[in-house]
C-alpha cells in the first residue's frame, strides 16, 4: 500500500493498493469455452505509441510488461494508470507484472484484450435486453 495525499489541504492521505485493482477482475473470470473470443493476447499486438504518462517507466519495466501496459492504455483502460505518476517504481513494476500474469491466465479467452472485448459485448447486449444465459437450462447435478 502506498499513502497518497491528494493536496496539501488533505489532513489524511488515502491508501492506494495496486494489487486490489484487479481483485474483481480475477473473481469475475468466465468460462472461456462458452464464449467465442479472439485467440490473441495483448502481447501479440504491435504497440503504436507510448502514452506520455508511461514513458518514464519504459526503461525500468520489462518490455513485454511495458507493452501490455501501453496496449491496455490504448484499449481505454487508462484509469488503471491514474496514479502511475505518484507511485514508486517498485509498485509500477508490481502492477505491470500482475497485469501480465492476468493476461496470461486469461490467454484462452484472448488475454485481457479478449476480456475487455467480451465485457464490452456483454454490456452492449445488456443494454439491448439480451440475456447471455437465455439458452441455458439449469440442471440439478446427479
Amino acid at each position: 500500500e502506498v499513502a497518497v495525499q491528494d493536496s496539501e489541504d488533505d489532513a489524511k492521505p488515502h491508501l492506494l493498493n495496486p494489487s486490489s485493482i484487479f481483485d474483481d477482475l480475477t473473481r469475475a473470470r468466465i468460462n472461456c469455452r462458452t464464449h467465442q473470443l479472439p485467440q490473441r493476447t495483448l502481447r501479440d499486438s504491435q504497440i503504436m505509441s507510448v502514452p506520455d504518462r508511461l514513458k518514464d517507466s519504459q526503461s525500468s519495466i520489462p518490455k513485454n510488461q511495458f507493452e501490455l501496459c501501453c496496449k491496455l492504455y490504448e484499449l481505454g483502460q487508462s484509469h488503471i494508470f491514474e496514479e502511475w505518476d505518484i507511485i514508486p517504481m517498485s509498485d509500477r513494476k508490481a502492477l505491470a507484472k500482475q497485469l501480465l500474469a492476468l493476461d496470461e491466465e486469461y490467454s484462452a479467452g484472448g488475454g485481457l484484450a479478449g476480456y475487455i472485448a467480451n465485457a464490452k459485448k456483454l454490456l452492449e447486449n445488456s443494454k439491448k435486453g439480451v440475456n447471455p444465459l437465455a439458452d441455458w437450462k439449469p440442471e440439478v447435478p446427479v
